[in-house]
C-alpha cells in the first residue's frame, strides 16, 4: 500500500471515529455561539454609535422609518429582536446536546450539568427576567419599538437607551424570579448593562460546557490527534521522496 493510499485510510478512520462526530456537533455549537455573540456585539456597536452621532448612524444604517428617534426605534427592535432570538437558539442547541450525548451516558456529568444549569439560569433572577423579555416581546410587542422603553438625550444627543420598570410591570406573566429582578431594579433599566451581564453569564457557561466536553472525549480526541499526526509524517515522507526521485509511492 502507498503512502497515498494510507492517506485516504486513515482520514477514513478519522472521519469515521468517535471524537470527529463529538468535534462537528461541537463546531455547530460554535456557529450558535458565534450568532448570539455578534448579535449582542452589533446592538451595544449600534447604541455607541447613536450616542455618539445620531444624524451619522442614521445614513450608515440607511433606514427611513420617519423622522426623530423613530428610525433608532426601529433599527434597535431588530437588533434586540435578534439577540433574544439567537439567545434562545443557543440554550435550545447546548441543551439538545447534552439530552443526546450526556443526560442518559454519563450520569455523573449530567447531574453536574444540571446543577450549573440551576446555579447559572434556572434560580437566576437576570437570566430569568431575560427569558420573559424574550416571551414578552413574542406575546405583548417587541420593548424597544413601543412605550416599554424611552430615549434620554441632551444638547450632546442621544446619552442613553433604557426599559421603563412601571411599564413592563404592567404585564402579568412575569415568572416569580423575573419579578423578583424588576422589583429590584430602577425606574430606568439601562439596556446596555443589562444585555451585557446576561451575555457574561451565558458566555462563562458555554466556557464552562466546552471544557467539560474535552475531559469527557479526551480520549476519542487523543486518538484523533494521532491519527493526524501519523497522517502528517505520512506526508512529510511523500514529499522527500519526491524531492529524492520524483515519486509519491
Amino acid at each position: 500500500m502507498g503512502k497515498g493510499d494510507e492517506l485516504a485510510v486513515n482520514e477514513d478512520k478519522i472521519k469515521k471515529s468517535e471524537g470527529f462526530r463529538i468535534h462537528k456537533k461541537m463546531k455547530d455549537l460554535d456557529v450558535s455561539k458565534y450568532v448570539f455573540e455578534k448579535n449582542h456585539e452589533e446592538l451595544c456597536k449600534t447604541i455607541d454609535l447613536f450616542k455618539s452621532d445620531y444624524n451619522k448612524a442614521i445614513k450608515r444604517i440607511k433606514i427611513s422609518q420617519g423622522k426623530g428617534l423613530n428610525p433608532f426605534l426601529y433599527e434597535i427592535s431588530r437588533l434586540l429582536h435578534n439577540y433574544l432570538a439567537s439567545g434562545k437558539t443557543l440554550i435550545d442547541h447546548s441543551r439538545k446536546i447534552f439530552q443526546d450525548e450526556y443526560e442518559h451516558k454519563h450520569l455523573a456529568f449530567s447531574e453536574v450539568y444540571q446543577n450549573k444549569i440551576k446555579e447559572i439560569f434556572v434560580e437566576s433572577p437576570l437570566a430569568k427576567f431575560i427569558q420573559d423579555i424574550r416571551n414578552y416581546s413574542v406575546h405583548r410587542s417587541i420593548p424597544i419599538s413601543g412605550a416599554s422603553y424611552e430615549i434620554a438625550s441632551s444638547n450632546r444627543g442621544l446619552t442613553e437607551v433604557f426599559l421603563v420598570k412601571k411599564n413592563l410591570l404592567e404585564w402579568d406573566r412575569w415568572t416569580k424570579k423575573a419579578k423578583e429582578y424588576l422589583n429590584a431594579c430602577e425606574e430606568e433599566i439601562d439596556l446596555v448593562q443589562l444585555i451585557n451581564e446576561y451575555t457574561e453569564k451565558v458566555k462563562a457557561f458555554q466556557e464552562w460546557f466546552r471544557s467539560k466536553q474535552m475531559e469527557i472525549h479526551k480520549k476519542d480526541f487523543d486518538e484523533i490527534r494521532a491519527l493526524e499526526q501519523e497522517n502528517t509524517k505520512r506526508i512529510e515522507a511523500i514529499f522527500k521522496r519526491i524531492d529524492k526521485d520524483g515519486t509519491s509511492k
